[in-house]
């Protein structure tokens, strides 16, 4: 062995079996040199070295002589208990479960503390529930925290929900910088600049009398020379509030002259939207042999085209219900593949493409409907094995619980249950083999439901959906046991119920889904025999137009609409 090389000897489990003991000396209170106070008064203990190691702020609050070296007690005034304890758990063990009701008190402490890494899983937390009504709320957190590397992607996600977020309250309560920060985007998602115009109007509109001089700044970042003329004309130039100033007029002829010009090319000024803001997916149904369905397919809007995703075992024949929560849908009940009415639930996971089961429903259960409401999945009505029931069933996705909510007044199957605000509403359906004009709410504040206006048409069998703080209902089967072509567009705030324009194709058993300002009518019934065809209705245009039909599905199927957030990385 002589003149032999030492060997270096390493263990790999020496840190995690050093760092747990150090967790248990701290939750037992052993060789603890330091109490964290947090801002309410509550206490911790802790081991000076082991929060200096791993972080910069305790490192400079233990080692300089302007911090707290030689005292045993420091009080963080700026800190609630509940995230500093997760905080200090996380330094000593690695682990924090961040959720929708902590993650923004953990995000204050983190950056407190000087703790990046925890900022950053914040943002991508609250990016990954974004909405439009809550994507302003997520950018201005990230750029008070200073979450660089997030925020081109939460930029994006505004740019994508740009149709839905141009109606709420946070929008148009931005300032008028912000506002033209948002209009100027070349990302910004829109059919035409048309589109941008609108919002522009409705920002203004919102608090005319001090907003309106802001005009020319906003219409200054339509990008006029991308309307056709006879538009720009008649849209913007006829426009009360544009007639109304000689610089926004001034803005319009501009653009006129512009188009007018032979050479000019107007391609220069396009925007360039980022991709797939939005899919469809289409499952379930039952083909010509009898057998069921296990496909699923996805329709793209910028290609018009329907192509498959990879067999999910689903397998749903019909009676069952989807519901969306972010970026998953939820497929309870129906008829599986053994052609027995079931009480299975499976929740498909669209960022990591997989499918898992969950606590089934309390009963099986077909022809219901289901929809989510603050986090919560609501199951109502339908058929269970031994007849009709008007049971809500609510499930707890964070518990992995169902419990029951008030029964409806009236059980009836193949009602449609759409969440607007803070309702549900239960609309139409069959009540012994005869369609309804039944429309009632759920308050889940109070656990009950209240009569609202009847629908013009009796109905089941329909589909729902909600665009701009609406109802709109569609198609279904009337007493007569007839095809429907009908529309209707319910207001809550008047609680009236007015007649849209009629589909090109009378259909029952029909989804009904939004992506921007389209309606997609999919699949159904046209009283004769199933179909797969898709009607597509442009609310600003007022008009229906065919899309492609659906590759292998017919008849009644279950969709599901997801708003991608870019952070996904996702691609169609």
């Amino acid at each position: 062995m002589n003149g032999s090389q030492p060997e270096a000897f390493a263990c790999s489990e020496h840190h995690d079996k050093v760092y747990g003991q150090l967790d248990r000396l701290r939750r037992a209170g052993q060789l603890c040199d330091i109490t964290l106070k947090s801002k309410d008064g509550r206490k911790l203990s802790a081991h000076k070295v082991v929060l200096a190691a791993n972080n910069e702020f305790f490192h400079a609050l233990f080692t300089t002589p302007i911090g707290v070296r030689d005292q045993d007690e420091c009080h963080l005034r700026e800190i609630e208990f509940e995230p500093l304890s997760l905080l200090i758990d996380h330094i000593y063990n690695g682990q924090l479960r961040i959720n929708d009701e902590n993650v923004q008190s953990l995000m204050a402490a983190a950056s407190f503390l000087d703790m990046p890494k925890v900022v950053e899983n914040c943002a991508q937390h609250l990016l990954a529930g974004a909405e439009a009504y809550n994507i302003l709320g997520i950018r201005a957190l990230c750029s008070q925290y200073s979450c660089f590397r997030i925020m081109p992607s939460v930029e994006n996600a505004v740019c994508n929900m740009f149709y839905e977020l141009r109606k709420t309250p946070s929008f148009l309560n931005l300032d008028i910088e912000e506002i033209l920060k948002i209009l100027k985007d070349d990302k910004l998602y829109i059919d035409t600049e048309v589109d941008v115009f609108h919002a522009a109007i409705d920002w203004i509109g919102y608090k005319v009398k001090e907003r309106k001089k802001e005009l020319p700044r906003l219409l200054s970042a339509v990008r006029m020379v991308l309307i056709p003329p006879a538009d720009l004309q008649s849209i913007i130039g006829d426009d009360p509030l544009v007639k109304e100033d000689p610089a926004c007029l001034d803005q319009v002829q501009d653009a006129l002259k512009k188009l007018r010009l032979p050479q000019y090319e107007r391609g220069q000024h396009a925007r360039e939207p980022v991709k797939a803001p939005g899919v469809i997916f289409a499952l379930g149904g039952i083909k010509d042999e009898g057998n069921n369905w296990p496909t699923v397919e996805i329709f793209d809007p910028h290609t018009q085209d329907w192509h498959f995703l990879r067999d999910l075992d689903i397998q749903r024949s019909h009676g069952f219900s989807v519901a969306v929560s972010k970026m998953s849908f939820y497929i309870s009940g129906g008829f599986n593949k053994s052609k027995e009415r079931c009480a299975t639930v499976e929740v498909y996971d669209f960022l990591s493409n997989t499918l898992k089961q969950v606590a089934p429903m309390p009963l099986v259960l077909s022809n219901h409907s289901s929809a989510f409401l603050d986090g919560l999945l609501y199951v109502l009505g339908g058929t269970t094995d031994g007849g009709w029931t008007d049971r809500l069933y609510v499930y707890d996705p964070e518990n992995d619980v169902w419990h029951c909510g008030a029964p409806l007044p009236n059980n009836r199957r193949h009602a449609q249950l759409v969440a607007l605000g803070r309702y549900l509403y239960a609309i139409g359906g069959g009540q012994e083999a005869h369609a309804t004009d039944l429309v009632d709410r759920y308050s889940p504040i109070t656990n009950t439901w209240e009569a609202v206006a009847p629908l013009n048409d009796k109905r089941s069998r329909c589909g729902a959906a909600i665009y701009g703080q609406q109802i709109y209902v569609c198609g279904g089967v009337s007493p007569g046991l007839h095809a429907l072509d009908s529309v209707e567009v319910y207001d809550p705030e008047k609680n009236t119920w007015t007649v849209g324009k009629k589909m090109m194709t009378s259909r029952a058993n029909c989804a009904l889904a939004v992506l921007g300002e389209k309606l997609y009518v999919i699949g159904g019934y046209d009283g004769v025999r199933k179909i797969s065809s898709v009607d597509v209705f442009d609310v600003k245009a007022n008009h229906w137009v065919a899309y492609d039909r659906m590759r292998s599905h017919e008849g009644r199927v279950g969709t599901a609409t997801f708003i991608l957030p870019p952070v996904s990385g996702k691609c169609i």
